[in-house]
């Protein structure tokens, strides 16, 4: 019997030490990017927003005061406005990962991006005004968009007119033409702060204020080899917060957890039969 439970309580533990690994090797993913549409109520004369991309007069809204509540950095914001009125701004205290005009034609006010926009896109036909750097701008065919900041790249599609309109007051790092219209891709660089400006789809920017070649790359930055110290070395080899644990200290560990967890309950079997 002493050499059945032995057995049987080894199994056991062999088995933890081949699991354990493998649930250490699970990590918690970031959330994936939420969602939301705004339609102006002029009832309650107040922004209003559903979670998803296309508004629907069916959902459950509520007002934007709450958005700011649940909103994070990297979430996505739609603009889908038929409803005309005298709209109040928009003001959003996160990095914003993609902002879409999507339907301006009841009126859009100037949306105040604290900490900026990654991806800003105006549909056709749409218009568009934003307080706060923009890192992509895509304008489409005859959308008009006003950027107060500094834009790092700016993208205008033409596919079925050549109408759009850009302004910027910041400073603008590229401006691509991407137009399948007349297969016209031309691309420019640098402009100066206040300079941009594209209207009816032609740039009007003096040619002074922005350069046709891309700017050299910066070279890498130099790297000097010196000699650490011990203490170095063994902080090095510490995994910091939020570094991932190596497997092979999971195992360590649980060999050593079944080393003495079995030693322990052994030497108590033994006791007891003797």
């Amino acid at each position: 019997m002493k050499k059945i439970l032995s057995a049987l309580l080894t199994t056991c533990l062999c088995l933890a030490l081949v699991i354990l690994p493998g649930i250490s090797s699970i990590h918690a993913k970031a959330d994936s990017p939420a969602t939301y549409c705004l339609r102006y109520d002029t009832s309650k004369s107040d922004w209003r927003y559903i979670p998803g991309s296309t508004w629907d007069d069916t959902a459950y809204n509520r007002e934007t005061y709450y958005l700011n509540e649940v909103l994070k950095d990297g979430d996505y914001i739609v603009i889908d406005n038929t409803n005309a009125g005298n709209a109040p701004d928009l003001t959003f205290n996160v990095s914003i990962g993609n902002l879409t005009a999507k339907n301006t034609a009841g009126g859009c006010p100037v949306v105040y991006a604290k900490k900026g926009v990654v991806d800003c896109y105006v549909l056709g036909g749409q218009f568009l005004s934003v307080t706060g750097d923009v890192t992509n701008l895509h304008v489409y065919d005859n959308g008009k968009v006003t950027i107060h900041g500094n834009i790092a790249n700016v993208t205008g599609h033409y596919s079925t007119s050549y109408t759009m309109g850009i302004t910027a007051d910041g400073t603008v790092d590229k401006y691509k033409v991407d137009n399948s219209y007349t297969n016209y891709y031309p691309e420019y660089y640098t402009f100066a702060k206040g300079k941009f400006n594209v209207k009816d789809g032609a740039l009007l920017t003096a040619t002074s204020d922005y350069s046709t070649t891309a700017p050299a790359e910066a070279p890498a930055a130099a790297t000097t080899a010196t000699e650490n110290t011990a203490a170095d070395d063994e902080l090095d080899d510490v995994p910091k917060t939020g570094d991932e644990v190596p497997v092979y200290v999971w195992y360590a560990l649980a060999g050593a957890g079944v080393f003495f967890i079995t030693s322990f309950l052994l030497k108590r079997l033994e006791n007891n039969y003797e």
